[in-house]
């Protein structure tokens, strides 16, 4: 059985997900033809006429003369030979006619805007948002805030991201970078010391991992739902210069950097094999806590449903980035859903919680039609402002 990474990766290297379907099917069962390629992966055969064709001048399959022709795959040291360098001869195609470009751009006169409208830009794959974050480092003035999970902050390194931040200190910008250390990538974590950096634990909560610049622009990375693991082209990330968005965030980053460690005691304490400690809540309480919250759901799909609506669980929206977030709740009956989540906590619910929800529902915004927060006992004081700042709906269940 041939790999799923194969797969992947044939199709990261420009393979359609029909063609890669074809050249494994004929790397397996020698050469065929074209009807009976069609007949075995159920493709029409005008498309499998296109694909073929298609497919030899990417130099992946050859054909024998005899008619109708017998179709065979080239083998797979060659086929990854000819994909490596066609992205190759792309990109020095690109590099080449760079200054042609940019020269001709120059010849038009384009009026600046008077104002700047709020843009999203979704990014897909790691190489474009690598780019766009670069982008947004080289126009940074005055300071820089990134959150990284402890695997962002690994891929980071390898992407010479963690460099470029470090080159921002040689012109005076601030940069501060929140991540999660652990004995997994305490190396790279050491190569952090110049930046100004601390240590919190985010895997224990879900909210949004960014690249802000100035309060001006903003990279957030959408990862997949309920995935841990993925490809390079799967990791999908939003850029926007949305101020109500960019504000809540830098809210939440200038929380969670009070509460953060200075990563080099953190660093000290793993090299001496001292635990981190954290505030937990207990496993009684865990499931204090989960009663509450199965119970307020069950509350309000009963009430919904005597009133005619459809109520799903765990109902799944794409956002306009392109990643699907995941609500407690989905009520509608004909028209866009109303997306509700419900929290549960032994203390006023924080900041933290409500931006995350904000977070999911400002990228599901053209997707829905209303998206309600309901707590229990109630928000915070400094979550409170900013519900009714950024006019979030909050029910308080006290």
């Amino acid at each position: 059985m041939i790999p799923e990474s194969i797969t992947r990766e044939l199709q990261e290297f420009g393979l359609t997900e029909n063609e890669t379907k074809i050249y494994i099917h004929l790397a397996k069962s020698g050469p065929l033809k074209a009807g009976e390629i069609s007949r075995a992966l159920a493709i029409h055969r005008t498309e499998i006429y296109n694909l073929l064709t298609s497919m030899q001048k990417k130099g992946i399959l050859e054909s024998t003369l005899e008619r109708p022709a017998r179709f065979v795959a080239v083998s797979f040291s060659k086929v990854l030979e000819s994909l490596v360098e066609t992205q190759r001869q792309k990109a020095l195609l690109i590099e080449n006619r760079k200054t042609e470009l940019l020269s001709a751009w120059a010849t038009f006169r384009i009026e600046a805007p008077s104002f700047e409208r709020e843009k999203l830009q979704l990014l897909q794959g790691l190489a474009q948002m690598y780019a766009k974050a670069t982008d947004i480092l080289k126009e940074a003035r005055h300071d820089v805030c990134v959150i990284a999970s402890e695997a962002d902050l690994v891929r980071a390194d390898q992407a010479d991201f963690l460099d470029q931040m470090k080159k921002l200190l040689e012109k005076q910008i601030s940069v501060r970078l929140l991540t999660e250390v652990s004995k997994r990538n305490i190396e790279v974590a050491k190569r952090t010391r110049e930046i100004e950096t601390r240590h919190i634990q985010l895997a224990a909560v879900s909210f949004p991992h960014f690249v802000m610049a100035d309060e001006r622009e903003l990279i957030v990375l959408m990862k997949p739902a309920e995935t841990k693991t993925f490809t390079q082209s799967e990791v999908s990330a939003m850029w926007t210069n949305s101020q109500s968005f960019i504000q809540t965030l830098k809210v939440l980053f200038e929380e969670l950097w009070s509460k953060a460690t200075p990563v080099s005691k953190v660093i000290t304490a793993i090299e001496r094999g001292e635990e981190i400690y954290m505030p937990t809540v207990t496993e009684a309480g865990l499931r204090a806590i989960e009663r509450s919250i199965d119970r307020v759901k069950t509350e309000i799909m009963n009430a919904f449903k005597t009133c005619g609506y459809k109520v799903e669980e765990k109902y799944s929206v794409v956002g306009d980035s392109g990643a699907t977030h995941q609500f407690d709740l989905g009520i509608y009956k004909h028209d866009k859903p109303m997306v509700i989540d419900v929290v549960s906590s032994t203390e006023p619910v924080s900041a933290i919680t409500l931006i995350t929800f904000f977070t999911k529902q400002f990228d599901a915004k053209s997707s829905i039609s209303d998206a309600i927060l309901i707590v229990k006992p109630t928000l915070d004081q400094e979550a409170a402002k900013l519900a009714k700042l950024y006019q979030i709906e909050v029910t308080e269940l006290h």
